[in-house]
Formats: structure tokens, sequence, C-alpha cells
């Protein structure tokens, strides 16, 4: 009887073991981003343009469902990466992200209110990934 129970146990954890390392599998598979610092990136399901004519796209819009604004994406310094990312909710400017330094990683998050009011906003001043400035208007 003893050896059963342990037995039971032991199956119990690796059970328990596999699932939670599937789970973070899973998880990692699902963390693809809504938007992108490579141009090249932007394709089906993008409204894109190049602005200037290099060949590459510099300019990407995705439209919801109902065919209003939901991101906008800028390569502003034509490198090849975008910089700037507009986030609307029902048509309305409600986020703005930069890529302040060209590390393709954003460092500054801009908040509106209305679409036209900055609510507040955070900095990476570091670059480590993380707001570590903040500033809020409300």
């Amino acid at each position: 009887m003893q050896i059963t129970t342990a037995f039971s146990r032991s199956m119990l954890l690796v059970l328990l073991a596999t699932v939670f390392v599937l789970g973070l599998a899973a998880a990692e598979q699902e963390a693809e981003p809504k938007v992108h610092f490579d141009v090249t990136r932007y394709n089906s399901g993008w409204i894109t343009s190049d602005s200037n004519g290099d060949g590459r796209i510099d300019y990407a819009l995705k439209l919801n469902d109902r065919r209003q604004k939901d991101i906008e994406a800028m390569d502003f310094s034509h490198d090849g990466y975008m910089d700037n990312f507009y986030y609307y909710e029902n048509d309305v400017l409600v986020r703005h992200e930069l890529d302040t330094n060209g590390n393709q990683k954003v460092d500054l998050w801009v908040f509106m209110y209305r679409g036209v009011h900055v609510r507040g906003w955070e900095r990476d001043t570091n670059h480590d990934g993380k707001a570590d400035l903040f500033r809020s208007y409300d």
C-alpha cells in the first residue's frame, strides 16, 4: 500500500511539472508582440507605405474590425526600424510609445486623454527596459 501511494505521489509530481513546463512554453509562444521594430515584419493585416521612396516601409497602420485605427507604427529616422508607435481605442489616441535612441526598445511612454491631452509619461532613462522616471498630470 505504501509503494502505491509513493508511486502515485511521484506520478502526480511528474504530471504537474510537465503541465507547468508546457504552460511556460505556450506562454513564450504567445508573447508575439503586436508591433515590431523591423519594418520588414509588417505585411498582411497592415496598411503600409514608403514615404521617402527608399524601398522600405516607414509607415504601417492596423485597423480594427470596425475599420478604425488600432495601431500605427512609424520609422521617422528611416533606418529600417520603427521608432514611434501609436495605440488607439475607439479611434482615439490613448498611448504613444517611442524608441528615442534607436536601440529597438521603447524607452518613452506617453499616455493621452481624449486623444490630445497628455495624461502623463514614463521614461526608461537607463535603457534597461523598465520605466524609472514617471510624471502624471491627472
